[in-house]
């Protein structure tokens, strides 16, 4: 997200005003990755009063300090030059238990572009070298201010941008007029005042405000503050220029809000849905490119413009434009992000397109970084289908696109059942008995021929999921694609005694049957649904169609009629009865 007005202030490359802080009470942890250079941070620290500190420079011996011991600070050293740091960064904001711990940067590149980046990771604040008591002071006072619950303005201010959004305008606007009596929150009043006003339609007083504000910000005391608070500012603008109609204004300001600060995201989004409205194609994709370039990998900030960019595939998909939302997808399939929902739409796009070589290759590279369920079983699902539709017994099969070179020319059957199995296998890690996972591990089983451990999956199952029927449906079905026919029966039949009256169980009985070249039993079966419910459309087209398979076609043409007599206006099963009646009377 683009810096909030409760925050615009940020980072401690300004001299904010106070007294000394008193940090003898708080902990903190340093994060470096060569510890013989951390002893000039750490003896400013301790002139600083923050005695109880912990020097590591691994980051498994970070995660582990950090989940045992509650820390107030946590200092990172060169964000965005060092992998192990970056990385560091985020598995903390991954983590619930880690993700509200204030994040410290310190490095040695104050330029602009290189701090905002730096903020945009997620980190709370950032000191550029030399370090000086003052410098840790001010980030220790904001830190302590924001993250301690001693911060009234910005409970205050994310009240009124509340108040805002549920039509309480008088109570947001009282709120903000108070505020703006304080120097320190004038800023973002002005800032939340404009909102209100452009959100109300009142042009003059949106533009008076967010006028103020601007002074405001050319006034900061530093470049990095300006840039910041301008960013937000013409972002405030832009929103208001777009709720006026006024489309080509509202473009310019978003443009100028990201020059001021290319990692503001809301800036970022608000453009991506405009161009798309203006159908500005180039500039879309020119957008995106300066994203790539500018954003670290899995950063937050990415990933909301991930989330914009699906969103915006899904538009131009809706709208049939084909191409434009391929192009859209092939950027996000390369894009760095940790946004699951929009991958999976990503891969459904792709599959669609018969593209599954890129597909599994890029989710295998993601799954190193991202632990995600639906990920894993979705690259399993995957897998189990190449192998089961693509792939020959032969070692080095094609790919199911033709590439003998690709990720997937080197998978035969063995290694891709393997490879679908570990997935499985780490799902359940996340999903303990989780019965999609378990489904799927007893697929490979079955393909293998590994009736030992299939058995006991099989056990696990019954185990845990033999008294729901939807759940019951769901393994006979997996069953049966696998043509595991007597297992099959063996479910059915159990099933059926717990659920004597339930007419789908005869359905799937009378499929295995009919998959077992046992046609007659099958419309037994089915006969027997039909006795539960006579009105059940899908039991009495499967009559229908096995009749006319088995060449007794007055009986079909029975049940066909049947069948349209429950749903006239079915065109299918109208043109099936046709055909049934050509093949009978010759025509």
């Amino acid at each position: 997200m683009g810096a909030s007005t409760a925050e615009i202030s940020a980072t401690s490359m300004s001299s904010e005003a106070g007294s000394s802080v008193d940090l003898s009470p708080f902990t903190a942890l340093i994060f470096h990755q060569k510890t013989e250079k951390i002893g000039s941070f750490l003896s400013i620290l301790r002139w600083c009063g923050l005695h109880d500190v912990t020097e590591v420079d691994q980051i498994k011996l970070a995660i582990e300090n950090i989940v045992a011991k509650r820390f107030d600070f946590i200092f990172v050293t060169h964000v965005g030059d060092a992998k192990e740091t970056s990385q560091l960064v985020d598995e903390l904001k991954s983590l619930d238990a880690t993700s509200d711990i204030p994040l410290v940067a310190v490095t040695n590149n104050g330029e602009l572009k290189n701090v905002m980046r730096i903020l945009a990771k997620g980190i709370d604040e950032v000191i550029v070298t030399p370090l000086s008591k003052e410098s840790v002071e001010n980030v220790a006072r904001k830190i302590l201010r924001k993250h301690k619950g001693d911060d009234p303005i910005a409970e205050k201010l994310e009240l009124a941008a509340e108040m805002t959004k549920t039509d309480r305008v008088d109570e947001a606007k009282a709120i903000y007029r108070e505020l703006l009596a304080k120097p320190e929150s004038m800023l973002s009043a002005h800032l939340g005042l404009g909102d209100l006003f452009s959100l109300t339609k009142d042009w003059k007083n949106a533009g008076f405000h967010l006028k103020k504000a601007m002074a405001l910000a050319k006034a900061a005391e530093t470049e990095l503050e300006s840039h910041l608070q301008l960013a937000e500012i013409f972002y405030g603008y832009g929103k208001m220029y777009e709720r006026h109609d006024s489309m080509e204004q509202a473009l310019k300001c978003y443009k100028t809000s990201t020059s001021m600060n290319p990692f503001h995201t809301d800036s970022i989004r608000a453009q991506l849905e405009l161009l798309q409205k203006c159908n500005e194609e180039t500039e879309i994709f020119k957008l995106i490119d300066e994203v790539r370039d500018n954003f670290l990998p899995f950063s937050r900030a990415i990933e909301d413009v991930a989330q914009s960019l699906g969103n915006m595939a899904e538009k131009f998909q809706q709208s049939n434009m084909a191409d434009q939302a391929k192009k859209i997808y092939e950027n996000l399939l390369q894009m760095p992000h940790s946004n699951v929902d929009v991958h999976l739409k990503v891969a459904d796009f792709f599959i669609e397109e018969g593209m599954v070589n890129q597909v599994v290759e890029r989710f295998v590279d993601l799954l190193q970084k991202l632990k995600d369920a639906d990920m894993l079983y979705k690259t399993g699902d995957i897998l189990l289908d190449i192998e089961k539709n693509h792939l020959s017994t032969k070692t080095g099969a094609k790919s199911p696109e033709g590439g003998e070179k690709s990720f997937l020319g080197d998978l035969d059957q063995d290694k891709a059942l393997t490879m679908a199995e570990r997935m499985f296998q780490q799902g359940l890690l996340l999903e303990p008995e989780s019965l999609r996972f378990l489904i799927n591990l007893a697929r490979c089983y079955i393909r293998r021929g590994n009736t030992d451990v299939l058995s006991k999956v099989m056990d696990k199952i019954k185990g845990s999921y033999a008294e729901d029927i939807a759940d019951l449906q769901n393994i006979i079905t997996m069953l049966l694609e696998e043509k595991a026919y007597d297992q099959a029966n063996i479910w059915i039949k159990n099933a059926l005694t717990r659920f004597p009256k339930e007419i789908e169980l005869y359905s799937l009985l009378s499929r295995c049957k009919r998959e077992q070249s046992r046609p007659y039993d099958a419309i037994g079966c089915l006969k027997q649904g039909l006795s539960i419910n006579p009105s059940h459309i899908e039991s009495i087209v499967a009559l229908a169609e096995l009749y006319a398979e088995l060449k007794e076609y007055s009986d079909s043409i029975l049940y066909f009629e049947k069948a349209i007599k429950l749903a006239p206006n079915d065109l299918e099963l109208q043109d099936k009865l046709k055909r049934v009646m050509g093949s009978k009377y010759g025509k």
